[in-house]
């Protein structure tokens, strides 16, 4: 999907919304909100009839005599669980079932675990593990939140998932947001197209100051929780023209389909024109309508593969 300024652009064109200032019209962060709540509200209309839409696994280290895990940031609503697996050494998965409080463990109580407790956003295993393992949970991604670009790199950079590194800012090509850097605790840096580099780094507000010659960040020690095939990492590189996003779990590109970009315009001036007190906004509202069953449609579990096909005569036909 395109680069998501381009679409705040165009739907100010389309809404005739174009002039913008401090002081009048109607600001970028109004339109990026809308385009999240677009993105959340058909997510939640495609996973009421496709839940599997959005599934995602994730891997979750135990601890011997550790009863509760947080599950994934990304969560959707921080319970939406598919599925959960357990292994003691990570290769051979079993099925673990879920169950309520009232069959939760003794403290006391330890061994493999057979059963799992939703419970504010994190797993409990019960019983409590004897020794360490891997959980293996599938679980419904919430789509990730878009955003501006506020910085671009400067310099190719190694980033430490220790200490501290200092990342030096390109104010040459970019006009860096000084303000956004300083009201935010994290950053994620990804490229051009949008795709993650590292996420939810903290930075050091009280470290970022504004010189003459570039801006420069500190970033603290690393939050990245590797995927499986990432588990042995100690460092990332970030490139020169990568850019910082504000905020956990945030891209500048849509993570739905480009077919659905549609919507998100749409969706977003219909609340832009309902604001102005547009009559257009009434007949906006049918076509969404219209729009998001067809999208929803269009996720049907239809699949190309060969099915299995029954056989209704049960005749020995051997000889």
């Amino acid at each position: 999907m395109k680069y998501i300024q381009r679409l705040v652009n165009q739907i100010r064109k389309e809404t005739e919304n174009e002039e913008s200032s401090a002081f009048t019209g109607i600001t970028d962060s109004e339109f990026i909100q809308y385009l999240n709540d677009a993105q959340y509200h058909l997510q939640a209309l495609i996973t009421a009839q496709h839940p599997r839409v959005f599934v995602e696994e994730g891997i979750i280290s135990t601890v011997k005599d550790q009863e509760r895990y947080d599950l994934p940031e990304d969560i959707l609503l921080e319970n939406k669980v598919h599925s959960v697996e357990y292994s003691t050494d990570g290769k051979d998965y079993y099925n673990i079932s879920q169950t309520n409080m009232k069959n939760r463990s003794d403290i006391n109580e330890t061994g493999y675990p057979s059963n799992y407790i939703r419970l504010s956003g994190q797993l409990l295993l019960t019983p409590i593990p004897s020794s360490s393992g891997f959980i293996r949970v599938n679980y419904i991604k919430k789509v990730k939140e878009v955003g501006l670009r506020i910085a671009a790199i400067a310099s190719s950079t190694t980033i430490n998932t220790s200490g501290t590194t200092t990342l030096v800012l390109d104010n040459t090509n970019f006009t860096t947001d000084v303000d956004s850097l300083r009201d935010i605790e994290y950053i994620c840096i990804l490229d051009r197209d949008g795709k993650p580099k590292l996420s939810n780094l903290n930075i050091s507000v009280a470290n970022l100051y504004n010189v003459v010659s570039g801006t420069s960040i500190n970033l603290n020690t690393v939050d990245y929780k590797a995927r499986d095939s990432d588990l042995n990492k100690t460092s990332l590189a970030v490139d020169s023209g990568d850019y910082l996003v504000a905020n956990k779990n945030t891209t500048t590109h849509s993570e739905l389909p480009p077919s659905i970009e549609r919507y998100l315009i749409a969706y977003t001036s219909w609340k832009i024109l309902k604001r102005d007190s547009s009559v257009d906004s009434m007949e906006m509202q049918g076509e969404l309508a219209m729009m998001s069953q067809e999208i929803i449609a269009s996720y049907a579990n239809i699949t190309d593969d060969l099915q299995n096909i029954p056989i209704i005569n049960d005749d020995d036909w051997s000889f």
